[in-house]
């Protein structure tokens, strides 16, 4: 209930005067596969859509959460995810290790094959004789600050922008998101993965 009020708290605050605007900020899985993470930011919020890890990288497995644009963690409004696939998910208990305490949005599926994507990618991680990059205690703040949104249900993520999910029919509770910002001179979807048959 606190969680809630909080973030409705942030969502409802009153909004910056200015023009809306967005612009997709590219912090991986571009020209790559795995580490998918986008940034939304419009002149009231930024919003991380997706936050992967590349498997096959020992060098390079996160996101680049130190680019300015995301500094400090806790000026990020919210997160959203597509799907629970660890290309897709599987850094996101790394920003409640680093500060991070805000809303997650996802469908319900997602938020619990997420969870357990994540407590195996700490189990393989210790089989390989490697550090994980973040703890259970982690995923289980990640899972408390998951925000479950049905498909086709509009809900707000921040003042300025509202978020869609519909069926991107690539795993059980993927989605494609549809952000509409301010009154609705800017939309972006951001797929994730879709399946088009």
């Amino acid at each position: 209930k606190n969680l809630l009020n909080r973030f409705g708290h942030s969502i409802y605050r009153a909004p910056l005067p200015g023009k809306a605007w967005g612009r997709l900020t590219a912090l991986g899985s571009y020209r790559e596969v795995g580490r998918a993470c986008h940034l939304l930011t419009t002149n009231e919020s930024k919003v991380l859509i997706d936050v992967g890890v590349n498997i096959a990288s020992d060098t390079e497995p996160m996101p680049y959460f130190n680019a300015p644009e995301v500094l400090p963690l806790d000026s990020i409004d919210a997160v959203v995810l597509t799907h629970a696939h660890l290309d897709h998910a599987g850094m996101l208990p790394v920003l409640f290790k680093y500060g991070y305490d805000g809303p997650v949005f996802s469908t319900p599926p997602t938020r619990d094959l997420a969870a357990l994507l994540q407590t195996d990618y700490i189990k393989v991680a210790g089989y390989e004789g490697k550090a994980p990059p973040y703890s259970m205690e982690h995923v289980r703040k990640a899972v408390l600050n998951t925000v479950a949104v049905n498909w086709n249900s509009t809900t707000d993520v921040a003042p300025d922008l509202k978020l869609t999910f519909h069926n991107a029919g690539h795993i059980l509770g993927s989605s494609s998101c549809h952000f509409h910002i301010g009154d609705g001179a800017h939309n972006i979807v951001i797929s994730g993965d879709t399946k088009y048959e």
